[in-house]
């Protein structure tokens, strides 16, 4: 009896450390490769910039599994905006980066992006801060909505499962397999190019800062299209620095902490967000 007992603590402890640690990955990292998405008519061919309209579920396991393309629970708390429920705005809200090779890519925070005031009325609004989720379901779209990414079964939705535990994975509508998108758990966001490239360098000082935030670029070779942004951890644009082409060599922004109504940002992490033609890189500014 006393071996049981010592058995059956050491197990709760062994699934207190698991979910412990798992509780650590705070964050989602959700890549979709327009390479393995083979039917013409939503396979994101054409595409400028890429967008991701997603909805979480929070209503328990068993629910949270029944996959349909229209009605689905997974559909609760949703973000983003789709041509069949209102404009498709190009607004940051959902918005990828290039992961390179054709891919698109983004990061956020699962708690803090569903529970957003940003969170559309298509669903039932935002969820509660610390509410266990499960599945999400999600669809991609260009800036304009007029192109579209689905999955090859009938141009469906995709979902992502397991998000209650540590291999979360991606299906099509009818539960079955995706090579189009891989879904990974990562300790935290870095919203896009989870490095500086080698042909930009990126200096920040201070960092934190409760005064604004003095920003050296240094470029390797003349850019054409360059903006340099703050976006939020939602994908929306705080703050547009620069828009148009620069040399090679040093160039320095100020960024005084100011949203673009002039209104100054809350307190948290944001993203220097620097894109050209052939670059993308970012880095993180923390606003005290």
């Amino acid at each position: 009896m006393k071996k049981s007992i010592q058995f059956i603590t050491a197990m709760f402890a062994i699934v207190f450390l698991c979910q412990a640690a798992f509780a650590q990955t705070c964050c989602i990292r959700v890549t979709l490769d327009p390479g393995n998405m083979n039917d013409v008519g939503c396979n994101m061919q054409g595409a400028t910039k890429a967008y991701m309209h997603s909805g979480l579920c929070t209503a328990g396991h068993s629910t949270c599994v029944q996959l349909a393309n229209t009605g689905s629970p997974v559909w609760m708390h949703v973000v983003g905006n789709w041509p069949s429920t209102g404009p498709a705005n190009d607004d940051g809200v959902g918005q990828m980066v290039s992961a390179g090779n054709g891919k698109w890519k983004i990061e956020m925070n699962i708690d803090s992006y569903f529970s957003s005031t940003q969170v559309s009325s298509e669903g039932s609004g935002p969820m509660q801060s610390g509410t266990a989720f499960y599945s999400m379901g999600m669809v991609f779209r260009n800036e304009d909505g007029s192109i579209e990414g689905k999955n090859d079964i009938f141009c469906g939705d995709f979902f992502i499962l397991g998000l209650d535990g540590a291999n979360p994975y991606a299906v099509a509508h009818d539960n079955g397999p995706t090579q189009a998108i891989t879904v990974e758990w990562i300790t935290e966001v870095t919203t896009g190019i989870s490095k500086t490239e080698s042909n930009v360098g990126i200096d920040i000082f201070p960092n934190p800062s409760t005064t604004g935030n003095q920003i050296a670029l240094s470029l390797e070779n003349y850019e054409r299209n360059v903006s340099v942004s703050i976006v939020n951890h939602l994908g929306q644009t705080m703050a547009q620095l620069f828009n148009g082409d620069l040399n090679s060599g040093s160039h320095e922004f100020f960024w005084n902490g100011k949203s673009g109504s002039g209104k100054s940002v809350s307190a948290g992490i944001y993203t220097l967000l620097v894109s050209g033609t052939s670059l993308s890189a970012t880095t993180k500014i923390i606003v005290n």
